[in-house]
């Protein structure tokens, strides 16, 4: 008798697009951002990982942060995760940039959608080493599962809230209990 599947194959050969940077649980992943250079290293990093899922994945450039090409940057996209809208998109996965204006969609516009549309953001070269980990083991050892989020325990939150069909409109906090002390 085989393994019991049907919590763990819900996100099985469904249609995801991941804008910014599910893949081992059969899903079909595109992954866009507006560097190429940063799609080739997404897919050549997850194909070292899971090998066998060349065929589900995918990666499309598309630039979110010009107004003037936007809508058709956002068509271009949708059209090519979806095979000309061949194929349903199941979910989408917003990771990129500053946080979405909350609003009611009849009142979003480009402008508002793009909260730094008048500035520009420079990258400082951030920590060294040993100040991100001297931090982690601070709040590791502040926080009430003893340790600091890995990427792993936020990607099971993703998971969860693409399997649970029953989710929506939801905040869910992945913050090794933060908000409990």
């Amino acid at each position: 008798m085989s393994d019991s599947t049907k919590y763990t194959s819900k996100l099985q050969n469904k249609r995801i697009l991941i804008i910014g940077a599910s893949l081992e649980h059969g899903a079909h992943v595109t992954i866009s951002s507006s560097q190429p250079s940063r799609i080739d290293r997404a897919i050549t990093s997850l194909l070292t990982s899971y090998p066998s899922a060349k065929p589900r994945l995918q990666g499309h450039p598309a630039d979110m942060a010009t107004s003037s090409t936007l809508e058709s940057n956002i068509v271009s996209l949708l059209d090519f995760a979806t095979e000309k809208q061949s194929k349903k998109l199941d979910h989408i996965v917003w990771t990129a940039g500053d946080a979405l204006a909350v609003m009611p969609l009849s009142d979003l516009t480009v402008e508002k959608s793009h909260p730094s549309r008048h500035g520009a953001l420079l990258r400082p070269p951030g920590m060294s080493e040993e100040e991100r980990q001297r931090r982690f083991k601070y709040f590791g050892e502040k926080s009430t599962t003893g340790r600091v989020g890995r990427v792993e325990d936020v990607a099971e939150a993703y998971l969860f809230l693409m399997r649970d069909q029953n989710v929506t409109g939801s905040l869910i906090w992945t913050n090794a209990g933060a908000l409990l002390v």
